[in-house]
């Protein structure tokens, strides 16, 4: 089974919050029972105990790609897991299976982090320079992890939720929530859809790496690690709308109910 380190399952908290926005807040860590923020008390859940995230996701116009673009893709995809799962304070890479080709799907313990996921994974993918796309659908609920982490003998609510919401997915769309996580978070969703969507590979280099949770890096360490300048990485990031993107974020992960 995949823990999670040092994270109480199921235990909320709630956030009272004095500085101009929520992000702010949360990153401030100011915290006090069942205090009030602008007339409401947000619980931040660590983690769910029986409540999981599932992506299943495919690439937009697949057939015009070839092979090696596709495979590129894909191992820009899969690589993310041990950084992704290090970011949530997991033991072991998030679970990640090939299907169909270009089909691909994710599970992650905790629901919190499946939009935190979906756009790294898309800032991921634009960084790989292949030019492929892909859509997302995000399944919040019950979900059974085989004893090997193998998705494709795993199954649940989550995942029936995700394989059904892709195979629906209206040609408008690139990245949707299971509707009944609420109607704010499924909007939420949309917004940062059509933001994502024009990312460049440059951009995506940034985004993979600013997105992360937790400790932050700073523009400084991320100029470094990609070998340009801080300013290089200033523009690209303020492009990209990066700072909402945090704000929408942290409003997602500090007000997500459990569903079930």
């Amino acid at each position: 089974m995949i823990q999670l380190k040092g994270r109480p399952l199921g235990r909320p908290f709630a956030l009272h919050c004095q500085n101009a926005s929520l992000y702010s807040c949360i990153k401030s860590k100011q915290a006090n029972n069942l205090a009030l923020f602008q007339s409401k008390t947000y619980y931040l859940h660590m983690s769910f105990p029986t409540t999981h995230a599932v992506l299943t996701g495919d690439f937009i116009d697949s057939r015009r790609a070839d092979l090696v673009s596709l495979d590129t893709a894909m191992e820009a995809l899969s690589s993310a897991m041990p950084v992704l799962a290090e970011d949530s304070g997991l033991d072991l890479p998030l679970p990640f299976h090939r299907f169909r080709g270009d089909g691909w799907q994710v599970f992650h313990p905790d629901p919190q982090a499946s939009l935190r996921t979906a756009l790294r994974l898309i800032a991921r993918l634009a960084a790989s320079g292949t030019g492929l796309k892909t859509r997302i659908a995000i399944g919040i609920g019950q979900a059974t992890l085989s004893a090997d982490h193998n998705l494709a003998t795993s199954h649940g609510p989550a995942f029936v939720q995700a394989g059904l919401l892709l195979d629906d997915m209206d040609r408008t769309d690139r990245l949707i929530l299971a509707y009944d996580a609420g109607q704010m978070h499924c909007a939420m969703t949309g917004l940062v859809d059509v933001m994502s969507r024009s990312w460049t590979k440059a951009q995506g280099e940034a985004l993979f790496l600013a997105l992360a949770s937790g400790d932050e890096p700073t523009q400084e360490e991320i100029a470094k690690h990609l070998g340009v300048t801080r300013q290089a990485i200033q523009q690209r990031l303020a492009a990209t709308g990066h700072n909402q993107l945090k704000e929408a974020l942290y409003a997602f992960e500090a007000t997500l109910r459990d569903p079930s």
